[in-house]
């Protein structure tokens, strides 16, 4: 009955041990995916934040693009809120 006793200890904490590194690998798993799911999202977020600086370049432009050429040929003088030029 002894010997049936140490073998079924033994059984157990080899299961445990099993488990346990089963449980270790789990754990990583799920740490790594947090890193990159975080890293996803960093990226994504620099990635809108550079967009909307392109989108708000091209939507405060001045003359649109392809006005450029004619506004390089025509000189604008300032007026002033009188009327008058500057």
């Amino acid at each position: 009955m002894n010997n049936q006793n140490t073998k079924s200890t033994r059984e157990n904490h080899s299961e445990v041990a099993i488990a346990s590194i089963w449980l270790l690998l789990l754990a990583l798993v799920v740490v790594a995916a947090v890193l990159l799911w975080r890293n996803a999202r960093q990226r994504r977020v620099e990635a809108d934040a550079l967009l909307w600086q392109e989108i708000d370049a091209h939507v405060s432009r001045q003359v649109p693009a392809p006005l450029e050429p004619l506004m390089k040929l025509v000189a604008w003088e300032p007026v002033s809120s009188k009327g008058e030029a500057q």
